[in-house]
């Protein structure tokens, strides 16, 4: 998935199936503006609405600094987690 529509249309399907945790893994993610910050704190509201967490868990460092500089670093809940096994 490339297009913020795109990934903020899955994240609020997983937000309002009724889960108890969206885990937005963001390993592979290289590239965000704020349209990609603002699809996860669109997210991030839905998930709140519907009662469940919400995690954002290993973003790459450009990606990291974009989140500390909007100051959502705690609000998104940002994590760090050992690589998926391949």
């Amino acid at each position: 998935m490339s297009d913020a529509a795109d990934v903020r249309d899955v994240l609020l399907q997983a937000t309002a199936s009724g889960r108890s945790l969206v885990r937005v893994r963001l390993d592979d993610l290289t590239f965000t503006d704020s349209s990609g910050l603002g699809v996860f704190l669109a997210a991030l509201h839905a998930a709140e609405r519907a009662h469940c967490a919400f995690e954002v868990v290993n973003p790459q460092p450009r990606i990291l600094r974009l989140f500390q500089v909007a100051g959502v670093v705690d609000t998104l809940c940002v994590r760090t987690e050992p690589p998926l096994a391949e």
